[in-house]
């Protein structure tokens, strides 16, 4: 996998957790994990298992020897500042040659109507991006 096929698929994740968000109101944390063997799906149930989530993910990646993964949830996000916070669509993508894909997508709701902001694609430097490899 190079950085060039990651792109890809974060970008279809991007446009289908949009399509989803504006269908169904919310996302479901969701990961795919690519290995040798091809590509596998894990789904968290719900916002309070995410972090268990990410531990089984983990444990699955070493023990598949994954080439890659993405991950996609909802997540609040705040200013520098931090006087205002607000939600956004996040998806990490990251290889096991270090190659890492960030999209942030914030959002508002107006009515039934999701509106959409600017994607931020600035790899962060903190926990967020935190290697499961």
């Amino acid at each position: 996998m190079n950085k060039d096929e990651l792109e890809h698929i974060v970008e279809n994740f991007l446009k289908s957790a949009k399509e989803n968000l504006q269908k169904d109101k919310c996302l479901m944390p969701v990961a795919l994990v690519i290995t040798d063997d091809g590509p596998g799906v894990l789904m968290g149930l719900d916002i309070q298992e995410k972090q268990v989530m990410y531990a089984v993910l983990s444990v699955m990646i070493k023990r598949s020897k994954a080439q890659a993964y993405v991950i996609v949830a909802e997540a609040w996000v705040t200013t520098s500042s931090r006087t205002a916070r607000s939600e956004a669509i996040s998806i990490i993508g990251m290889d096991r040659m270090g190659n890492k894909v960030y999209r942030l997508v914030p959002f508002t709701r107006d009515g039934a109507r999701i509106v959409f902001g600017e994607a931020n694609t600035a790899v962060p430097t903190g926990g967020a991006m935190v290697s499961l490899f």
